[in-house]
């Protein structure tokens, strides 16, 4: 799927897809974001693994969000999947 210029998505499973946009100013560095069913049981899983995690926005309304950034500039964002059911 084309949704406009510089930007596909590819649904690679049911529930998965892959969304690539131009991004000029960032070029050479990666973005992925990854929807997870519960984000603090991968926070804890990722920080028994050494991984620092920053939680930009952590005061604000917005989806609750979970990133590493390495030196590089390539960041790894994680949010809780809200198709997946709450505790």
């Amino acid at each position: 799927m084309l949704p406009k210029e510089g930007e596909a998505v590819w649904h690679v499973t049911t529930f998965g897809s892959v969304y690539v946009t131009a991004d000029p100013a960032r070029a050479g560095s990666a973005l992925v974001t990854i929807a997870v069913s519960n984000l603090d049981e991968h926070a804890t899983a990722l920080g028994a693994r050494g991984l620092a995690l920053d939680e930009p926005g952590a005061d604000s309304s917005a989806l609750r969000q979970l990133t590493i950034t390495d030196d590089d500039g390539n960041c790894i964002k994680f949010f809780a999947d809200p198709a997946q059911p709450t505790a």
